[in-house]
């Protein structure tokens, strides 16, 4: 057996050692927790500091909620993409079959006449801007409507609860 290692492979050996000592030999195979005092008697079987354990430990802790933090955050994106766009398709359906409707009875009835064009045109500007507001998922505009929708849903929860200050 060797008689020296380098830094990281001494830890390598320690983390494997340490996990196959918990848990049977495969990493969190269902071995029983390890308590905080115990992970402190460790630490200072090693030579650890018990300063440096607790700033491990509380990075550790920060790095959690921090991850927690993005996946809530992920998951009100998802719900506010999928409400903007659940407006947005009863508008298109609509747009799509009334000006057929209207195109559809401009050329049957007065086909010299072009006069559908004129709804198809102004309603298409205004559909035009809602698929703008509505469609992208990115970018300054979608992140200020996600802040705007942010501060409404929390307000909308105080309100619930009871306990709105506004």
């Amino acid at each position: 057996m060797r008689q020296q290692f380098r830094p990281e492979e001494a830890e390598e050996i320690l983390l494997e050692a340490v996990r196959r000592s918990a848990g049977g030999g495969t990493p969190a195979s269902g071995a029983a927790p390890v308590s905080a005092e115990r992970l402190a008697s460790m630490a200072a079987e090693l030579g650890i500091a018990p300063e440096a354990l607790v700033a491990v430990l509380h990075e550790r802790e920060a790095g959690v909620r921090a991850e927690a933090a993005r996946r809530e955050e992920a998951k009100l994106r998802e719900l506010f993409i999928g409400e903007r766009r659940h407006d947005f398709v009863p508008h298109a359906i609509a747009f799509f079959l009334i000006n057929l409707l209207l195109v559809g009875i401009n050329v049957r009835n007065t086909p010299d006449s072009l006069w559908s064009a004129v709804p198809l045109l102004a309603w298409g500007v205004g559909f035009a801007i809602h698929a703008w507001q509505s469609l992208p998922t990115r970018g300054p505009a979608f992140e200020a409507s996600f802040e705007r929708w942010l501060r409404k849903r929390e307000k909308r929860a105080r309100r619930d609860r009871g306990d709105d200050d506004d």
